[in-house]
């Protein structure tokens, strides 16, 4: 059967379309959860700052990574960690704060602590739609003592898109916004 080459770069394109959502976005993981569950109905949690512990980056120490970089790349980069910071604490605190869960009380008998230790920045792969950035954030949810209640891994991929996410910090930037969105879900599902 006759295939026309416009017919085979549709097909091509479906293919890419599919396999990039397929592998770019996820969620969460459960490495523990508590059982029974204490959490149901707690409204108010500590709330740790978020922290770059062991970092690896494309699969290389971080020091590594910042060695063949000039000033104003490590400078950028360290934007880039500081965005990340803050934009999973701002998008944590919006999405918990709707459902009436109070983040960074000092009493709270629940803390919740995150760290990030493997980034993947998707820079200059090729073919340019396998250039998907990851930010990796492992969550624990720890009560009075210390100890864990829950932990989870949240994982979201960015694909590159020359128009929506060309540098490879805007697309972390919005994996963090998404590692976020998943851990506030994840809370807001063990404390109903």
């Amino acid at each position: 059967m006759f295939v026309s080459a416009k017919s085979g770069l549709l097909r091509l394109a479906g293919w890419t379309v599919l396999f990039m959502s397929c592998t770019a976005c996820s969620s969460w993981t459960v490495i523990t959860q508590a059982d029974p569950n204490p959490l149901p109905g707690v409204k108010a949690f500590q709330l740790q700052s978020l922290e770059f512990v062991n970092l690896k980056v494309d699969n290389k120490p971080e020091a590594e990574f910042l060695a063949k970089k000039t000033a104003d790349q490590k400078k950028s980069w360290e934007a880039d960690k500081a965005a990340i910071q803050r934009l999973f604490r701002q998008t944590l605190r919006e999405r918990t704060g709707d459902a009436g869960i109070s983040l960074g009380g000092t009493t709270a008998p629940f803390t919740l602590r995150a760290t990030i230790s493997s980034i993947e920045t998707g820079y200059y792969r090729i073919p340019a739609f396998m250039a998907i950035s990851r930010v990796n954030v492992h969550v624990q949810i720890l009560d009075a003592s210390g100890g864990v209640v829950d932990e989870i891994l949240l994982e979201h991929g960015v694909p590159f898109d020359v128009v929506t996410y060309p540098s490879s910090g805007g697309r972390l930037r919005v994996g963090a916004k998404w590692a976020g969105i998943y851990a506030a879900d994840y809370l807001k599902g063990r404390t109903r």
